[in-house]
């Protein structure tokens, strides 16, 4: 796309390499906090955050992480019995 620095995959597709071939960092975000995603969306019901914004701050707040750690929860160890 015009305007946009491109990142591209390497041959396997499994690390990104920037324009000039290099291997790009991976992001490191903090778990999901669902008080703050819940803030995020209260602010766009209450009309302080345009629709587009309060999208682009639920996902990079990582709704889709918990959204996928509720739908497939791991599962839990066995219990210890002593």
């Amino acid at each position: 796309m015009p305007g946009m620095d491109p990142v591209q995959l390497d041959e396997v597709g499994k690390s990104p390499r920037d324009a000039g071939g290099e291997p790009v960092a991976p992001v490191i975000r903090p778990p999901a906090d669902p008080a703050r995603l819940l803030a995020f969306w209260m602010e766009w019901e209450r009309a302080e955050t345009p629709p587009g914004r309060t999208l682009a701050n639920l996902k990079t707040g990582g709704l889709r992480e918990l959204l996928e750690l509720l739908a497939n929860p791991p599962a839990s160890p066995a219990p210890v019995l002593s």
